[in-house]
């Protein structure tokens, strides 16, 4: 059976993206929240499937290895946003750091930590034959990225994707997308309104100017110094 799992960096449109497949893809089974792939597979009633779970990434290597059929969508976010990126389940707190996450729920808030930013961006670089998607590119241009995937993948559709956030989505996946909206043109350059995040991040792990740069986000590390000169004034 064709499946394709839709993973990637964390607060990079993995559930807006899988939301925009689940109501416009003909002839997949779709579910209501975020699965495990193994579990998507055991309950699937058709050949086809679409699942999502950010943290597929970490076993990309062995369900590629055990299941020939699977394709990984990956998506990707400028890491500076990713860096600044909030959640209701964690108010007033940062989502991701370079070196942890927060680990969160609607009832109890943060439980924990997960993997931060430099490993799940090791992970993505150990995924056989991905299909990119950038964030960037699909709030901006999400009917471009729609016949993109067409073009990889074979998608038939029934609707488009600029139309999906006029209908609710399931609850648990409006949790995950901070309740129901369309793309956010306005989110793409998050990390300018948080130049002392990023001073310190960028600071603590200099190897994330190499994640920026590895994606194109910047040719170099020039950019830093506007973050410098902003936070001595």
């Amino acid at each position: 059976m064709p499946h394709i799992i839709v993973a990637g960096y964390p607060r990079a449109g993995t559930t807006l993206l899988y939301n925009m497949l689940r109501e416009t893809v003909k002839g997949y089974e779709t579910f209501d929240k975020e699965m495990k792939s193994e579990k998507a597979r055991q309950v699937a009633t058709k050949n086809n499937i679409i699942s999502k779970r950010p943290t597929d990434i970490s076993d990309a290597p062995q369900l590629k290895q055990n299941f020939s059929d699977i394709q990984f969508i990956v998506c990707i976010r400028d890491p500076r946003s990713v860096l600044v990126s909030k959640h209701d389940h964690a108010p007033g707190q940062y989502k991701i750091g370079w070196d942890h996450a927060l680990k969160t729920n609607a009832k109890k808030g943060v439980v924990g930590k997960a993997p931060g930013l430099i490993e799940r961006h090791n992970k993505v670089l150990q995924i056989p034959r991905p299909i990119f998607v950038f964030y960037e590119d699909l709030v901006q241009n999400p009917n471009q990225e729609q016949v993109r995937l067409r073009e990889l993948i074979g998608f038939e559709y029934q609707d488009e994707f600029k139309n999906v956030h006029k209908e609710a989505p399931p609850q648990k996946l409006a949790l995950q997308l901070n309740g129901i909206r369309g793309p956010e043109t306005s989110r793409i350059k998050a990390w300018k309104d948080h130049p002392e995040r990023i001073y310190q991040q960028f600071n603590e792990c200099p190897t994330l100017f190499n994640i920026v740069e590895y994606w194109g986000y910047e040719p170099d590390s020039s950019w830093f110094q506007q973050i410098i000169d902003e936070i001595k004034g």
